[in-house]
């Protein structure tokens, strides 16, 4: 119990002395914090979840956890041929479907479509960037919370409780797979765009990639720690119903995803700004649409960070 309280305590004092930090350091404006902002965020965030994990023990319980998670997976091979299958016929679709379209929309694109929602990006640049951002952020929440679920299923949820460890790291496994999965969908959407498709993403700089790695880290912690929340209700009361699907439907609608929050009715564009997703999209368009580094949004990014400190904590 000491321990845990010393912990938190820690935790809370890391968490706050960045928040200075990265107050301050906005202030100054140098062209090198473009670099150096993105690598406080990283180096804290993870430092924050390996505190509240329980220290060095916790990662190598988190490692063996994964290599059974790997080996689980890999047992079932008809999955795997699926995964693949369903690869191969993304790219089909959006070869033979997608590409018409998208010379379609480009050679007649209505003016207000050239700046959707006011928001300074054309419709189809905006949409694509959802489309390829909200599954990969999305997988914090379902590493956590249905990670919880499944674990209760086959009996591993209650021998965690009782060991050294804690059932803590159960979740963080979860999620560093999740992250590996997700990554490898967002490689295979890039590139589907960009070279099948001829849609031109503009994040090539070393700016603009730093700052998306940080905000995309900072993004898959926040929705993994709301994960954490509900995957813990799950744990009391079995079964939620369809509390994650509703979430998951307001984070998609209200949070800029697919529609700029600018054009939602005014008496809910407060709830946008309470959700940590609209900052999220508000980041990872400047970095991937219009190729800026992380000072030309860092008070987004603050202001996601911290969510996701408070997520995390809580």
């Amino acid at each position: 119990m000491k321990t845990d309280k010393i912990l938190w305590a820690v935790a809370a004092v890391l968490a706050a002395i960045d928040a200075i930090l990265v107050s301050a350091l906005a202030a100054a404006v140098p062209e090198s914090l473009s670099y150096i902002i993105p690598a406080v965020l990283v180096i804290t965030s993870i430092t924050l979840v390996w505190l509240l994990m329980g220290g060095k023990g916790s990662f190598r319980v988190t490692g063996a956890l994964i290599k059974r998670g790997a080996r689980v997976f890999a047992s079932y091979k008809f999955q795997i041929v699926f995964i693949i299958l369903n690869i191969f016929l993304m790219i089909g679709v959006y070869f033979i479907v997608g590409k018409p379209f998208v010379q379609i929309m480009m050679a007649g694109m209505a003016s207000a479509l050239q700046n959707y929602g006011a928001t300074g990006y054309d419709f189809l640049s905006f949409v694509l960037v959802g489309m390829i951002a909200w599954p990969m952020i999305w997988a914090g929440y379902g590493a956590s919370s249905s990670g919880i679920r499944s674990e209760q299923v086959t009996g591993m949820f209650e021998i965690m409780i009782a060991s050294k460890s804690g059932v803590k790291v159960l979740p963080f496994s979860y999620l560093v797979l999740g992250i590996i999965g997700s990554i490898t969908n967002t490689i295979i959407s890039i590139s589907v765009f960009t070279w099948l498709l001829g849609i031109n993403f503009k994040f090539g700089n070393p700016a603009a990639i730093t700052g998306l790695i940080a905000i995309v880290l900072v993004s898959l912690l926040t929705m993994w720690g709301i994960g954490l929340v509900f995957g813990g209700l799950t744990a009391v009361y079995k079964q939620l119903g369809p509390a994650g699907g509703m979430l998951q439907m307001i984070m998609m609608y209200f949070c800029g995803i697919y529609l700029p929050v600018s054009s939602l009715p005014g008496w809910i564009q407060p709830l946008s700004r309470a959700l940590p997703a609209t900052y999220a999209f508000n980041a990872i368009r400047a970095g991937m649409i219009s190729g800026q580094g992380i000072m030309s949004y860092w008070q987004d990014a603050l202001i996601l960070f911290g969510f996701c400190i408070g997520m995390v904590v809580v």
